[in-house]
């Protein structure tokens, strides 16, 4: 038995499967409903999701395929503390860069696959962590001392 289909029929269910890769596209790129925003890292510009619930931080970059040159997660923590990060659900190697309350950065991390077990930190109290493409920082001059800046006017 053969269906026949007539035009408006068609037209219908490709419309319908075009809805569908739409929405899936939308959903991936808005990244589990993430705000984002525009910082300046040693006076590089980075677009960055930022994560500032518990449960945003805690996905942090496991829905991710990759981060583009320029892109970056940005972890906004209530107080200065001593966060701890890891690659558990992250396929593709970062750098964790960790930021003072006053705006510094006060340690870079790499993390690669295959280090589920490694954890990494920073000495002094972080208000802020992003994370990046491993190797980065180093690309762009971005070491310990340089200042992350946002709209926010978090810092002076």
């Amino acid at each position: 038995m053969h269906a026949i289909l007539t035009r408006p029929m068609v037209l219908q269910r490709c419309g319908s499967a075009l809805v569908v890769v739409a929405m899936t596209l939308l959903a991936g790129c808005a990244q589990a409903g993430l705000a984002q925003e525009t910082v300046s890292l040693g006076g590089h510009e980075l677009r960055v999701w930022t994560a500032d619930s518990p449960d945003e931080q805690s996905r942090g970059l496991s829905d991710f395929d990759g981060l583009a040159d320029g892109e970056g997660m940005l972890f906004v923590f209530a107080e200065p503390s001593f966060p701890v990060f890891g690659i558990k659900d992250v396929s593709f190697p970062i750098e964790v860069v960790f930021v003072a309350e006053d705006g510094r950065v006060s340690a870079i991390e790499p993390l690669s696959p295959g280090e589920s077990e490694r954890r990494v930190t920073s000495d002094t109290p972080s208000l802020h962590a992003i994370e990046l493409p491993q190797g980065w920082c180093a690309g762009k001059g971005v070491s310990v001392g340089s200042v992350l800046e946002r709209d926010s006017g978090v810092y002076p």
